[in-house]
C-alpha cells in the first residue's frame, strides 16, 4: 500500500524480523500533530492451499513490514501527507494471537484512546479466553511488580 519511509522501531532500534513471536502492538505517531494509533498486527496470515486434493490450512507472511494501519482517518492521512513525519513504534512483541489481542485492547483502555481526541482509536474488541492466556510469563512483563 504505502512505503516503509519510517521503518518499525522496537526498543530504539530498527526492527525487521519477526523472531518467533506471533504479532506485535504498536503506535503509530504523527510527528506533527502527536495524534497516535494504537493497534496489533500479525507476522502470518491464515491462508489455504489444496494438496492432493484436499484443502489444507497454513499461515503465510503478512504485510507487517508495508502495515500503516487499519483506521480510515490515519491512513487518509498517511495518504494525503505521505509517510514522512510518522514514527512506527513496536510496543510489545506477543507470543499467541491472545496475547496479542489482550496487550492491544489493554493498551487502549489504559491511554483513553477511545475518549481523548488525540487518537486515532475509534472503537475497540475483543473476546479472548482466560485459558488463552494462562502464561505466567505475560504477567511478569506487563507488570513486574505484582505477578501473584
Amino acid at each position: 500500500m504505502m512505503g516503509t519511509t519510517s521503518n518499525w522501531i522496537y526498543q530504539g532500534q530498527p526492527f525487521t524480523e519477526s523472531g518467533n513471536s506471533f504479532g506485535f502492538i504498536y503506535c503509530i505517531e504523527d510527528t506533527t500533530t502527536g495524534m497516535r494509533y494504537l493497534g496489533k498486527k500479525f507476522f502470518t496470515k491464515a491462508a489455504r492451499r489444496q494438496v492432493k486434493g484436499k484443502i489444507k490450512k497454513y499461515r503465510k507472511s503478512s504485510d507487517w513490514k508495508n502495515y500503516w494501519g487499519s483506521n480510515a482517518r490515519l491512513l487518509e492521512d498517511i495518504k494525503e501527507r505521505g509517510t514522512e513525519g510518522w514514527t512506527r513504534t513496536i510496543l510489545y512483541l506477543g507470543n499467541t494471537k491472545a496475547e496479542c489481542s489482550y496487550i492491544e485492547t489493554l493498551l487502549i483502555f489504559q491511554h483513553h484512546a477511545l475518549l481523548r481526541p488525540s487518537y486515532y482509536n475509534e472503537w475497540a474488541s475483543v473476546k479472548i479466553r482466560k485459558a488463552h492466556l494462562t502464561s505466567t510469563n505475560l504477567l511478569i512483563r506487563l507488570d513486574p511488580e505484582d505477578h501473584a
